[in-house]
């Protein structure tokens, strides 16, 4: 494949699945099939609950929601595994950090073992919720108490993404080694096929997924009940969360582009700082008229809509 258009940013879009086995590890309950045994034996119970009490729509009010809980946990899981490979295929290479420099390392990887240690301690968590209560397990509770956690390695990851994208692309075409060293580690089974950035974009996924996650459980959940208002806040901490972040990578955008920009224009006189939080570039593109207004000596400039 041409490796100068497989950059970070053509990858899928936040919210996407993790690549990964289907058999990804579990943790250490469900690792042994211990919890999926028994949350299928925990789904026919309920439905033959439900069958003998005779509820309308038995299965959506006894089990959907438990299930939904469940999807929230074999997720994160999967999650993690693919973190795994990332982690230890292609930050763990010796091969790979011989050819690259300390800074570049960062950039490329920035938080990523944060990351999946901060997930492995939250899936470590939900799995004791499972294996206490395998149909009244309870987990909005636990992902309300990891968002500060969340926060702390999720946004400095997604706010690195502009160096991120920009040091890929430039080892790629710079660094004469690092195409080679990388495709040897993407032909490893381990990756199944899946490029190095398809690793990288996952904590971009990954937050926005868990929020759709808790939103379904949410729905699910009977209304004006504890669990309700548990679930309502665990969402709108992600919510929040999301939020930020989206704004942190818009705000680091726009400084890249007062910075490129600085580099291009010179002014004789001293002026105003240009490179600032409070500004960021409305409008770019080739100057294609200079007018003089009716009223006034200043020119107008006129750009083309790009």
């Amino acid at each position: 494949r041409d490796r100068g258009q497989a950059g970070l940013a053509q990858l899928p879009a936040a919210g996407g699945g993790s690549p990964g086995p289907p058999g990804a590890r579990l943790g250490v309950g469900l690792e042994k099939g211990r919890g999926r045994g028994v949350w299928r034996t925990g789904v026919r119970g309920c439905e033959a609950r439900a069958s003998e009490v005779n509820w309308p729509g038995p299965f959506d009010l006894v089990c959907v929601l438990p299930q939904a809980k469940f999807e929230l946990i074999t997720s994160e899981a999967s999650y993690i595994h693919s973190l795994s490979v990332a982690v230890g295929h292609f930050l763990g290479s010796a091969e790979l950090s011989e050819c690259l420099g300390a800074q570049d390392k960062q950039w490329l990887f920035s938080k990523l073992p944060e990351v999946k240690s901060t997930s492995e301690r939250f899936l470590q968590d939900l799995e004791q919720r499972l294996e206490a209560d395998v149909l009244r397990f309870s987990v909005c509770d636990v992902v309300l108490d990891h968002c500060p956690a969340f926060r702390r390695v999720y946004l400095p990851y997604v706010t690195n993404q502009a160096y991120q994208e920009r040091t890929y692309q430039r080892l790629l075409l710079e660094n004469p080694r690092f195409p080679g060293i990388l495709a040897r580690l993407e032909e490893s089974p381990v990756c199944q096929r899946l490029p190095l950035t398809s690793f990288l974009i996952l904590p971009f996924q990954r937050i926005t997924r868990l929020k759709m996650l808790v939103e379904n459980i949410l729905k699910r959940t009977a209304q004006g009940s504890e669990d309700e208002d548990m679930a309502t806040k665990a969402f709108n901490a992600l919510k929040e969360l999301v939020q930020e972040c989206n704004a942190s990578v818009q705000s680091m955008k726009r400084t890249e582009e007062l910075i490129h920009l600085s580099k291009k224009i010179h002014f004789e006189g001293k002026i105003f700082p240009l490179i600032s939080q409070a500004r960021w570039l409305v409008r770019h593109g080739e100057l294609v008229e200079l007018a003089p207004l009716p009223a006034a000596p200043p020119a107008k400039l006129k750009l083309s809509s790009k």
